[in-house]
């Protein structure tokens, strides 16, 4: 095969030429999967109560097995993202609190707002903010974040 720019001849194999391209067909496949790949996929799980777990009451020695503390924020749950912090002063007594209150709480999602009202149920009314941090689910971050906004009375 003859290309010609210009001035310039030049005779190439038309073997070379078809290499050529399906190296360059191999590169835009690979970038196209590697982009595609990099969006990734969410993946929702939601957590339903198996009949054995709504009929058992949580024991303090389930509530503190491993004594792990976390702290997370519910990602899922829109109230919880970060800047969505609620407009105005006003407290939540959580010692009384329904579980739609304390969802409105900053970082506060149904997850750990049941856990909230299953430990309160379990081990009788909070007494100090440093109570909360027995709560799956809650953490020194996350207390940090919830002391402006919740009372003990």
């Amino acid at each position: 095969m003859r290309i010609r720019i210009r001035n310039r001849e030049w005779h190439i194999p038309w073997e070379y030429l078809a290499a050529l391209l399906l190296i360059l067909l191999a590169l835009v496949i690979l970038l196209a999967w590697k982009l595609d790949y990099e969006k990734g996929e969410t993946i929702r799980i939601t957590a339903t109560q198996t009949p054995a777990a709504s009929q058992k009451p949580l024991q303090e020695k389930d509530a503190h097995e491993d004594d792990t503390r976390y702290d997370m924020p519910d990602t899922d749950d829109e109230e919880t993202r970060p800047g969505n912090e609620p407009k105005g002063p006003f407290r939540i007594n959580i010692n009384k609190a329904s579980m739609e209150e304390l969802m409105s709480l900053p970082y506060i999602g149904e997850v750990k707002a049941r856990a909230i009202i299953a430990y309160r149920e379990a081990h009788g009314p909070f007494k100090v903010p440093e109570d909360l941090l027995n709560v799956k689910g809650i953490g020194p971050k996350t207390l940090e974040r919830l002391r402006d906004y919740i009372t003990f009375e």
